[in-house]
């Protein structure tokens, strides 16, 4: 969850994993899986940015890595003295 800002400044919190898209109409739109619409205080790349920093802090690193490259990296290779 992520805590956003309505336009009329009362904080809420946000399930970003159901977020289908954001625009800017200038405000900034939140256009949900289901269809519903938030407009937020938040421009577009900080709500972004909360959303990042919310799923660094979820998911462990490797978890993480194995998202980006689709299998568990191999250890590095030993180096050789």
């Amino acid at each position: 969850m992520i805590r956003l800002t309505h336009l009329n400044s009362r904080e809420f919190h946000l399930n970003s994993d159901q977020i289908l898209f954001i625009e800017t109409t200038p405000d900034t739109l939140i256009v949900m899986l289901n269809g519903g619409k938030i407009m937020v205080k938040e421009r577009p790349e900080e709500v972004v940015e909360r959303l990042v920093a919310f799923k660094r802090r979820v998911f462990p690193a490797e978890a993480q890595l194995h998202i980006l490259y689709g299998e568990k990296p191999a250890p590095p290779e030993p180096e050789e003295a």
